[in-house]
């Protein structure tokens, strides 16, 4: 999903047959600055993080992955380590290196993920006080002479195509530079988390405190909320207040931390309390008043971490979204599961078969939180360069993906879901939200349709049927405007990929009803079945050279469920593709959340497509049964340790969420 170049995509990607929008899609609905920069905001947000005395590497982690990597800064890592080690021996302590980026070129944007660290866990008081109290800071640059020396191995392209170790990292070593502590591959960004894990590697003791509300923030630590109430019982003071806050707030008891934190005005910890004061409305749909709290906060208090903090969610970086982790879903503010604080190395918490359903009702429940305010799940930040203009067609495709699978999973929690809908649908078919003539487009009308499809299904309301049946009629018409002239549909570019997604989403609809021309779908599985390879594998994008099974494993069983279901396939080559996904899959959950082609074609970005897309082709093979428990196996072990799932970070948790809750009731549906 990710162009070559800029050249390639211009080459490659035609106009779409809708005349571009004058103006690309509606003001940014996170925001509502429409992209504009504040520079005031852009300098707080830099001194997240600085509160703690770092050795700092020079260099500094690129937006975006160059051909050819500029020269270094000279700087001796090595011998930062070497220095580290022999204070931490000096000082009774351990060292704390921080891996901000590992040399190599499977991540394209790190530097997003380094702001969300500097902003939620190195901003965070009291991993800051841990981390000045215990460790000696060292904030590095991974080449081959780091993770040499670190004993970690990471992307080394060719002769070690799979990274065990992905940024950010953190790792903690004793003075002898052995390793105590590896957390690696964070994708949930949690404090309390993080210094959980670095307290009992330092054999930190959280202490009783010396008065009521020092052993509420004692038990807090430890992670006993109750008994941290408890002890807060009849103080009336602004700092048990905002403690009592947090309390609940770690809880996920927005509505009681609402009341708690409003009670610490005046006190020494009210920017705080103003902070959390301000997550609670954007996860209740109050943006507009997040937003303001924010802006506050970075004028008033713009000498703490607080504002700092509060800046980061407010400057805008150049894909015109904000920077910070708030309005992407990616600051954890609740307690994890308490299997996140038991010996791992992760965020994400692997759960067996028989755990599949509290999986799906996790990842239910983190849906139903971070909907947006507009209606729609627009966490995403996916844009290539030069085109964040593609970024509201995305916003779209991601939540016509989040309403069916609300739909699937219904029974959840029905009130709240058909509730979610409703906004949802709302979002996903305003024409205001869509950037017509941009790329992205047909997965915005095919997920719609997809979506359409799955409600008419579930509804046993004889209008809501009809309705949904109507509605069809506009999405297929919006999908055959776009269908290129060879038949395929484009991405970037002209693809199989985006072709067998969209014409699966067309034999959706029509098994429900939608008026899908026969004309339409002959010629996209002509156009498709022409991008296969004499041995089964398809082109990345039409053009080039057949891919070999490795590189076209995501693909190879979604192009031959649309042949297939166009008439034009067979089930022989739909398990020959399973065959192919299942042979290459470890070697690509191994770059799940790499967001760059980290092995050959292989990338994150392609994971969560190809999981869910597979799922529909193991459907209709006659090993079925088999196929489903061999996805729901590695399904459950997927998920993050805030309910949600994740590939490319740039992509969303939504979007993942949403395609992991749909591949998994394929995993369990009987017929």
């Amino acid at each position: 999903m990710r162009s070559l170049s800029l050249l390639a995509l211009l080459l490659m990607s035609p106009l779409a047959a809708h005349p571009p929008s004058p103006c690309p899609g509606p003001p940014d609905p996170l925001t509502g600055f429409g992209g504009l920069q504040d520079p005031d905001y852009a300098a707080l947000a830099k001194k997240c993080g600085s509160e703690i005395p770092w050795n700092v590497d020079p260099y500094e982690a690129r937006d975006e992955v160059p051909r050819g990597a500029p020269p270094e800064p000279a700087y001796d890592r090595r011998a930062a380590l070497d220095e580290a080690r022999k204070k931490a021996a000096d000082e009774k302590k351990l060292v704390l290196v921080y891996v901000y980026r590992v040399k190599g070129r499977h991540m394209y944007r790190a530097p997003i993920l380094e702001k969300y660290m500097d902003s939620v866990v190195w901003s965070d008081p009291d991993v800051v006080a841990l981390v000045k109290s215990r460790f000696v800071p060292l904030r590095l640059y991974a080449d081959e002479a780091v993770t040499a020396a670190l004993g970690v191995r990471g992307p080394k392209i060719g002769e070690h195509p799979t990274p065990e170790t992905v940024e950010p990292a953190i790792l903690v070593l004793d003075p002898e530079a052995k390793v105590l502590l590896l957390l690696n591959r964070l994708r949930t960004f949690n404090a309390d988390w993080v210094r959980w894990h670095l307290a009992r590697t330092a054999g930190v003791e959280t202490g009783n405190g010396e008065g009521p509300y020092e052993k509420a923030v004692a038990l807090r630590l430890a992670r006993k909320g109750d008994q941290a109430l408890e002890s807060l019982k009849g103080l009336d003071t602004p700092e048990a207040s905002a403690e009592r806050g947090l309390i609940l707030l770690r809880q996920a008891k927005l509505k009681d931390a609402r009341e708690a934190l409003r009670g610490a005005a005046g006190g020494r910890r009210a920017a705080e309390a103003e902070y959390h004061l301000a997550i609670i409305d954007w996860l209740t749909g109050q943006d507009t008043r997040a937003v303001e709290r924010w802006k506050t906060l970075a004028g008033s208090h713009s000498d703490t971490c607080w504002g700092w903090k509060a800046a980061m969610n407010l400057a805008t970086w150049k894909d015109e979204r904000p920077e910070g982790p708030v309005p992407h879903n990616f600051e954890d503010v609740f307690w994890a599961p308490e299997a996140a604080y038991e010996k791992t190395d992760r965020t994400r918490l692997s759960r067996g078969a028989a755990d599949a359903d509290d999986v799906a009702k996790r990842a239910v429940e983190w849906l139903l939180v971070h909907q947006h305010a507009s209606g729609g799940w627009t966490d995403t930040r996916y844009a290539y360069w030069d085109s964040p203009k593609i970024t509201p067609n995305v916003r779209v495709a991601v939540t016509a993906l989040a309403c069916a699978a609300l739909v699937e999973w219904r029974d959840v929690d029905p009130k709240r879901i058909d509730e979610a809908l409703a906004k949802g649908e709302k979002y996903a078919f305003d024409e205001a939200n869509m950037a017509r003539g941009q790329n992205e487009e047909c997965y915005a009308e095919g997920y719609k349709l997809l979506y359409l499809a799955r409600k008419r299904a579930s509804s046993r309301d004889s209008g809501r049927r009809a309705a949904a049946q109507k509605a069809m009629e506009d999405v297929v018409k919006s999908i055959e405007l776009v269908q290129k002239k060879d038949g395929l549909w484009s991405h970037e570019y002209n693809n199989p990929f985006t072709t067998a997604a969209v014409l699966n989403c067309l034999v959706a609809g029509k098994k429900e009803g939608a008026p899908v021309p026969d004309g339409l779908l002959k010629k996209g599985a002509e156009g498709l079945a022409k991008q296969r390879g004499k041995d089964g594998g398809y082109t990345y994008g039409a053009g080039r050279a057949p891919s070999g099974h490795k590189d076209s494993m995501a693909r190879m069983a979604v192009c031959e469920l649309a042949l297939y279901a166009c008439g034009i396939g067979s089930l022989e080559a739909i398990d020959a593709g399973l065959e192919a996904w299942w042979t290459h899959y470890q070697r690509f959950e191994n770059i799940r959340v790499c967001d760059f082609h980290t092995d050959g074609e292989l990338a994150g970005f392609f994971f969560f497509h190809g999981f869910f897309h597979s799922t529909e082709a193991a459907m209709v093979v006659k090993g079925r049964k088999d196929q489903q428990k061999k996805f729901l196996d590695e399904l459950v072990k997927l998920p993050e340790m805030d309910g949600s799932f994740i590939d490319d970070h740039e992509l969303g948790k939504s979007y993942a969420t949403s395609m992991a809750l749909l591949a998994l009731k394929n995993c369990q549906r009987k017929k």
